[in-house]
């Protein structure tokens, strides 16, 4: 058994029970890369996400901070041995900066691309032994909005872009599968996300908005109890943080 995983999984479990779901980077995709291997074509899972960011109306320049909480199903297949498609399906909960509670549950979906454009294997020192993998993220959602109560209809697009840097580390080796936990896998890189919607209702009239900022930063964090499942978390900045978590089976 590997001691040194045991003790980064519980730091890292320690830190998924803190926060939860990132989206797809946490858990979906493939996990090897256009040269080397192949792995099994489905991934399936669970997802939640607590979004918040500053939004920019166009027709006054104001600016509003909103938060949105939403809870997803989602569902990968491999249509080559480092390019995963990607779909989600789920709710969103939408709420401006002062407002006491969450609004009703609205549709969220999307879809996008994961890939792994380049990957190396860590052999020495030993206690580094892993994989470097460089990855990219594209994914397009679309989000309901419709507050009957506060009066408030609209919706918002977001276009996103990250390309992460993943460090896995195998308790064993990647032939022992067998081997509980599996592998550890931490991501960190740059994100791209640009938010364009419309609200009618909540500065007072009818107005297009977009993302005050749209280039921050992440990080994640994927623990594979066997090589077929994982639990994820994931924090990124942009204006303000966002956590969220996930849950994945890969078949």
């Amino acid at each position: 058994m590997n001691i040194r995983i045991w003790l980064v999984s519980v730091m890292a479990a320690g830190f998924c029970c803190i926060s939860s779901y990132g989206g797809p980077l946490a858990g979906v995709g493939v996990r090897d890369s256009a040269l080397v291997g192949s792995i099994e074509r489905w991934s399936v899972g669970l997802g939640a996400e607590w979004m918040n960011r500053d939004i920019k109306f166009s027709h006054n320049d104001q600016t509003e901070e909103i938060e949105a909480r939403t809870f997803e199903l989602f569902a990968g297949y491999d249509v080559a041995d480092w390019l995963t498609v990607f779909a989600t399906a789920g709710s969103t909960e939408f709420r401006s900066s002062d407002a006491v509670e969450y609004g009703d549950n609205n549709l969220k979906f999307s879809a996008g691309l994961q890939g792994n454009l380049w990957r190396t294997e860590i052999m020495d020192p030993e206690f580094m032994t892993g994989t470097l993998t460089l990855k990219s993220v594209i994914e397009f959602s679309t989000h309901q909005i419709d507050e009957e109560d506060e009066g408030i209809d609209g919706y918002w697009m977001e276009y996103y872009l990250a390309i992460p840097v993943c460090y896995e580390i195998f308790s064993d080796t990647p032939d022992n599968l067998q081997q509980v936990p599996y592998s550890l896998a931490i991501s960190a890189g740059p994100v791209f996300s640009l938010i364009d919607g419309d609200i009618d209702g909540l500065s007072g009239s009818d107005s297009g908005f977009r993302g005050e900022k749209s280039v921050g930063v992440f990080g994640a964090v994927d623990i594979y109890f066997a090589h077929n499942f994982s639990i994820g978390c994931q924090v990124e900045y942009i204006n303000s943080a966002t956590i969220g978590g996930s849950m994945t089976y890969h078949f």
